[in-house]
């Protein structure tokens, strides 16, 4: 009995020992975020590549964006529309469009790229189903999503052989489901360990990020990023957020004000051995809704809580607030730039303000 004893608390104290030696990037000491770092470009950035999307009238990108890169193309979402471009920037077409019909989305919310099969995963929030379309823009099919009621996916991305989806809950533990397309069964991950009460505001979003091979997820009310790998979640490192991130009882009394200092996750993007990571503080140093970037070096453990990625000119510096995106290779990130950004650095860049977007890719050291 003493020896069975002796070995159940050799085992707590090892899992408490493994939990310790998780790296943390520490963003709830807020008296350090006025100390901004200005980090040379050419000090982490080993090439640069810079591409024009070509303008033309029926595809003019703006709002809110998503970009995705395969090996021979970028696919950009922008006003609910998909657009596909060349790597040289010029315009390829437009994929699928908005309607009820079996090859139509009404809200097109995530996707995710099959580089082996030459196709794409498209997520229609409204409808809650998967759209498959070849990389000639060619519809393949789709299917409807059958989850637990009140359970609606807003993430999706390709694992292995499985389609990975998240579904935003205010808890702990992520919803997370796995969907074989073959035989069309649905597995569990990870399962939320609450249930949300009516007129709670929502803001565990699910973030995936880091390589395509072992994933790196994130939820806002649970600390620690997690590696998925064999189809299981192991602890990779922590985003310490402390006191700062909102309360359930508080996202559930959304009509009375919240005057504390609170920090929310704004976007995770990976490249190489760093993770930015972009988020708000809701009130610090009498303005509200601050922006700040936070860079973590994956290989040493150090960190940046507040960062500027600074390059000449200053349109190709990473800022807090800039659209980055993961590239195709998982040592990239690329950087979305509009005209009159670049111009109101560099007025003689050869660019019309009513343009579309530049593309700044950086392959990271």
């Amino acid at each position: 009995m003493k020896k069975l004893i002796f070995l159940l608390v050799a085992i707590a104290v090892l899992s408490c020992n493994k939990k310790q030696k998780l790296n943390s990037v520490v963003l709830s000491d807020i008296s350090q975020i006025d100390q901004q770092f200005s980090l040379p470009a050419d000090s982490i950035v080993s090439n640069t590549e810079i591409i024009s999307l070509q303008s033309v009238d029926s595809c003019m990108i703006g709002g809110k964006i998503f970009l995705y890169e395969s090996k021979d193309f970028f696919f950009i979402v922008s006003a609910n529309r998909l657009y596909q471009f060349d790597k040289n920037g010029q315009y390829i077409r437009q994929i699928g469009g908005e309607g009820r019909g079996p090859q139509e989305y009404l809200y097109l919310k995530s996707m995710d790229i099959d580089e082996a099969n030459k196709c794409l995963y498209i997520l229609d929030y409204n409808s809650q189903k998967l759209l498959k379309y070849s990389f000639d823009g060619e519809f393949i099919n789709s299917f409807k999503l059958k989850l637990p009621k009140l359970s609606f996916v807003s993430t999706l991305f390709l694992y292995q052989d499985k389609v990975i989806m998240g579904v935003p809950n205010n808890s702990l533990k992520m919803e997370l489901y796995s969907y074989n397309e073959r035989n069309g069964s649905l597995d569990e991950l990870s399962m939320k360990e609450r249930d949300m009460v009516a007129g709670e505001g929502i803001l565990g979003r699910i973030f995936n990020f880091g390589s395509r091979i072992e994933p790196l997820l994130y939820n806002y009310f649970n600390d620690t990023v997690y590696k998925l790998k064999n189809f299981r979640l192991e602890p990779e490192f922590v985003i310490n957020t402390g006191n700062y991130k909102f309360t359930f009882n508080e996202l559930s009394n959304l009509d009375k004000p919240i005057d504390d200092k609170k920090i929310q996750i704004s976007g995770i993007t990976s490249g190489g051995r760093y993770t930015l990571i972009f988020y708000t503080i809701s009130k610090i140093n009498g303005k509200r809704f601050s922006s700040f970037l936070a860079m973590y070096d994956n290989k040493t453990g150090s960190y940046h809580q507040n960062v500027s990625i600074v390059n000449k000119p200053d349109y190709m510096s990473v800022q807090s607030g800039d659209k980055v995106f993961p590239g195709f290779e998982d040592d990239c990130i690329i950087l979305l730039r509009y005209p009159a950004e670049i111009l109101k650095s560099d007025p003689d860049y050869n660019i019309k303000e009513d343009s579309n977007p530049v593309l700044i890719k950086y392959k990271l050291k």
